[in-house]
């Protein structure tokens, strides 16, 4: 082992207690204050370096140590052999007054200093000797070091004013000056060596003790200084972070470390050079790029506590950093020309393969609930159309997917009451392959779910080209033609295997002739679970095949049902008469077995990608020599001939009108049409999974899990989500309970794209007559007469609102204009009724008036104001320019050349309408909400605002929909 050697140069101890120097700086420097005239190559190092060196436990006093342990406050008093052997200093530094003020300690007279004070601005230090005769004066200067530590260094005392010593040897000697603190305690000394030189500072006191009594000047000087301070602080004590920050650079420069930040992907790197690079830095001077605060979004998003601990953790930006980058997109609902446009230059490069794709579109639930948008100066949550108001619950997306290339891209979202109508979609998916097809991109198909407007929409769609082809003269093979594109109709695989095992479990199923029940399955179910720990069928349970516990929107729990083992395991049982226990097999057994084995076959050919390849399994791409184009074939035979009979019937009766088998047909005959265009257009393989739309399910799990949990999220929440999400890439997790398989395609789009493009929703500005033609004259209040009398005559809502009045003037009240207040507070010394409300309100324990008492004159002007404000709601609530609107009408039909001095009369005018205007708004939107959660009941529903009965109805049907 090394030797542990004591740092005190005249020290011979060796393997002893020892002592580190302490890593405090203030008693860092009162250690070397001691040490350093014994070894003075210890002001020579650092900080860092100091903190290694050690002192044995013979220089320290034993008032300092406790056993063999050294107290916090100690520190090293016993330097030569000496005071070793005394066990006390032999020359004490400490100028002691005990608690009489005025008599000195007994052997301090000879050796005590003279004290001279400093004057109250003295900048300069006094040295004096014993003899009297001044010796010299440092002046301060901004320099730091170890003698300038330990000079500036405070210590406590007993008395009201701190006094500093420093011991040198003779003025003529090179040696240097050390400078020590005044110990607390009272120790004996003696001064044998009277050619020592003492320096006694007193402590600088407080120069500026009121900063509103300096000058303007002076005023600036003091704070100027104070930020030159507090910058050399920093300074100082940044030194340890400035040479790790050194240390990091080195590093990040190595060869080695180069080597393997290149093996980790995009975000890792970022991550890990974004802290390297803001390393010490403080937080107000970072500055971060796009693909980090992309990254920081994503994060953010997914769960803003997780972020919020991150942050403490990590050099990240702020949340309000990450929502001025969401402010600058604007995507509104409907189609948006700045985005295809940006698209269309960002898929010139790409091959002809690449831009092959499909539109996907299908529905989201929302729930209904308004929000007051006042950037945009709308109330969010209503369908924008013409007509009455209508609540906004479903939300229509549409997004664009490769079909040789792993990449989506959502476009487009609408908000609907409901399902979307036929006729509206019909209209929505025209404009859409017009806008795809213009962008470059080659729209090959439609994937959708069975909804009913779905089918309703794409079938009179193929009726518009059936004509067309009939009138040209050309062969209609069920494909929908739209302007130059030519698109095949394919209903989601995941859905319509769902569709098939959903009708078996009320009805029986024909297939090849043969009747197939799912009763045979369930018999086969139940006595596997018989069989103890070694089952046939270990992944089935009661969720799936039990029907009145099965999740029917769980595709995992239909596909593991209609699968190969379960077919396999039937057909087995089939060749069996009875059971061991007398049980007789239904005759069925072997008929329903080649049905799920036929269904997962099926669904194989429809779900093929490249990590399912299975041997023996048609799962793979499907090529020109494939067997998924044979098969499809005569899976359509199959299918047409296939039907539905009832189960209490013994009759059998085609049951018709089952929509999931002619959708089959119809999938089946345009992945045919699809591999023949592939083809054509000389793509050698492609995969079936790529033609589904479990993106877009992804993308709505993604909203719904976005920044917190919530299922059925409100338009404004779907809005936000939809933009983070494309901003972000679509960076979010997929969870195993995601109804469908995780897609690893990538947006077209990013973040830096979007910004880098003016990228401002397309939205039509609502004129003022569209607002206001619905606003008719029988719906209008007297605003004209006598205003103050029916003030008095309804005490409780006037009271209201003078309380309200009182809350805007607080705010009007902002520029401490005396006039301005003048025009709208209440002047006169009598106590008015409308103001019976504010005087309760008033706090007790305060003197004097704390809230406002608005005049009677400004009472009705805000009355008028929340009429006003109510009219144009119930009447125009779902147009936009909400506040803008109110504004105009009441400025024509009301004077307010009253309010507000000469000088601010336009400000206050702006505000006051501003103000009032937001507060009916916000109060309307949370009245229609709780009203829609059931929270508020509407008393007399035939007088009713119209908007309030439709809210009313909607909570009514929604309850009975959760009963």
């Amino acid at each position: 082992m090394p030797i542990t050697v004591c740092c005190v140069n005249s020290c011979l101890a060796k393997d002893i207690v020892m002592f580190y120097f302490p890593r405090d700086k203030n008693m860092q420097s009162l250690w070397l204050s001691y040490v350093a005239p014994h070894s003075p190559e210890l002001l020579q190092l650092t900080s860092k370096q100091l903190a290694k060196k050690k002192i044995c436990i013979r220089h320290f006093e034993h008032q300092y140590l406790d056993g063999f342990t050294r107290k916090y406050h100690g520190y090293p008093t016993l330097l030569t052999e000496e005071e070793i052997a005394c066990g006390v200093p032999s020359q004490s530094i400490t100028d002691y007054f005990d608690h009489t003020y005025c008599k000195r300690r007994q052997g301090m007279e000879e050796a005590a200093p003279e004290i001279i004070k400093k004057p109250k601005y003295s900048k300069e230090y006094m040295l004096v000797n014993l003899d009297g005769s001044q010796n010299s004066k440092r002046e301060n200067t901004g320099e730091t070091s170890v003698s300038d530590d330990i000079t500036m260094l405070s210590k406590p005392s007993t008395s009201q004013e701190s006094y500093y010593i420093s011991m040198s040897p003779k003025p003529s000697t090179s040696q240097q000056s050390y400078d020590v603190p005044i110990s607390p305690k009272p120790l004996t000394t003696q001064h044998s060596d009277k050619n020592k030189c003492i320096k006694l500072v007193k402590s600088r006191p407080r120069l500026v003790t009121n900063i509103n009594n300096l000058t303007p000047r002076c005023r600036r000087l003091y704070f100027k200084c104070k930020d030159m301070i507090k910058r050399k602080r920093l300074f100082t004590s940044n030194e340890d972070n400035k040479q790790n920050i050194a240390h990091a650079e080195i590093l990040s420069n190595t060869k080695s470390f180069r080597k393997l930040i290149e093996k980790l992907d995009f975000f890792p790197k970022k991550f890990i050079a974004l802290q390297l690079r803001f390393a010490g830095k403080a937080s107000k001077g970072r500055r971060y790029n796009i693909d980090e605060k992309l990254m920081s979004i994503a994060l953010y998003k997914q769960s803003p506590k997780g972020y919020s601990l991150l942050q403490k953790l990590f050099s990240l930006p702020t949340k309000r950093t990450l929502n001025r980058v969401l402010q600058n997109i604007n995507f509104g609902e409907g189609i948006n020309e700045n985005f295809f446009a940006i698209l269309k230059q960002k898929i010139k490069t790409w091959s002809n393969a690449k831009k092959l794709c499909s539109i996907v579109f299908d529905e989201v639930q929302l729930s209904a609930h308004l929000n007051f948008v006042a950037s945009n100066d709308e109330i969010e949550g209503f369908v924008k159309a013409d007509g009455p108001p209508k609540f906004a619950d479903h939300a229509l997306v549409v997004m664009l997917r490769g079909i040789c290339a792993s990449w989506r891209q959502p476009v487009a979202y609408y908000f609907c009451q409901g399902t979307t109508p036929a006729a509206t979609l019909k209209h929505i998916l025209k404009d859409m392959v017009k806008k795809v097809f213009e962008s470059g991109l080659k729209p090959l198909a439609f994937i959708c779910d069975q909804g009913a407007t779905s089918q309703r929409a794409l079938k009179d769609l193929q009726e518009e080209t059936k004509r067309h082809c009939f009138q040209n003269n050309i062969k209609f093979d069920g494909s929908i033609l739209i302007g130059a594109s030519n698109l095949s109709v394919i209903y989601d695989p995941p859905h319509l295997i769902k569709g098939l095992r959903n009708n078996m479990l009320n009805k029986n199923l024909i297939f090849e002739g043969k009747l197939t029940k799912w009763e045979d399955i369930v018999d086969v179910y139940n006595y596997d679970c018989k069989l103890g720990n070694i089952r046939m069928l270990p992944k089935l349970s009661d969720e799936h095949v039990i029907p009145e516990k099965i999740k029917k929107m769980k595709v995992k729990n239909c596909t593991q049902v209609f699968s190969e083992r379960v077919a396999a395991t039937m057909q087995y049982t089939a060749t069996f008469s009875q059971r061991h226990d007398g049980t007789q097999i239904s005759e069925t057994t072997k008929n329903t077995a080649a049905a799920v084995a036929f269904f997962d076959q099926l669904f194989d050919t429809c779900n093929g990608s490249r990590s399912g390849r299975a041997p023996g399994k048609i799962r793979g791409p499907v090529k020109l020599n494939s067997a998924h184009k044979a098969f499809w074939i005569e899976a359509i035979k199959k299918f047409k001939k296939m039907h539905f009979i009832p189960k209490s019937s013994l009759e059998k009766a085609t049951i018709k009108n089952v929509p999931t088998l002619n959708n089959w047909v119809t999938t089946l005959e345009s992945l045919i049409r699809v591999s023949e265009i592939m083809q054509s257009e000389g793509v050698s393989f492609f995969y079936t999974r790529n033609l589904n739309q479990d993106p877009l399910e992804n993308f709505f799990g993604k909203i719904r899990a976005y920044n917190y949990r919530y299922t059925n999220p409100d338009t404004f929440t779907f809005r936000n989500s939809f933009k983070s999400l494309l901003m972000t890439d679509m960076l979010a997790i997929h969870t195993k309970n995601f109804n469908c398989e995780d897609d690893i395609g990538e947006t077209i789009l990013n973040i830096t794209t979007l910004l880098n493009e003016e990228f401002a929703s397309e939205e039509q500005p609502v004129s003022d007559s569209n607002d206001n033609r619905n606003l008719s004259c029988s719906s209008e209040v007297n605003l004209s007469g006598n205003m103050v009398s029916s003030i008095f005559e309804e005490k409780i809502n006037v009271n209201a609102r003078s309380y309200t009045s009182g809350y805007i003037i607080r705010k009007l009240c902002q520029n401490k204009c005396k006039n301005c207040k003048k025009t709208f507070l209440n002047n006169e010394d009598q106590q008015l009724s409308v103001h019976d409300l504010i005087r309760h309100r008033e706090r007790k324990h305060l003197k004097g008036k704390n809230l406002m008492y608005p005049s009677t004159r400004f009472i009705v002007a805000f009355s008028k104001l929340v009429d006003l404000s109510n009219v144009v709601l119930n009447n125009a609530c779902h147009k936009g320019n909400i506040i803008k609107n109110i504004s105009e009408k009441f400025i024509t039909q009301n004077n307010l050349e009253w309010i507000g001095c000469q000088e601010h009369h336009d400000e206050i005018k702006k505000k006051c309408l501003l103000l009032g205007a937001k507060i009916q708004v916000f109060h309307w939107c949370r009245t229609i909400n709780r009203i829609l959660n059931g929270s508020h009941s509407v008393i007399n529903f035939n007088d009713a605002p119209y908007v309030q009965k439709i809210a009313h109805i909607k909570w009514l049907k929604q309850r009975k929909y959760k009963k």
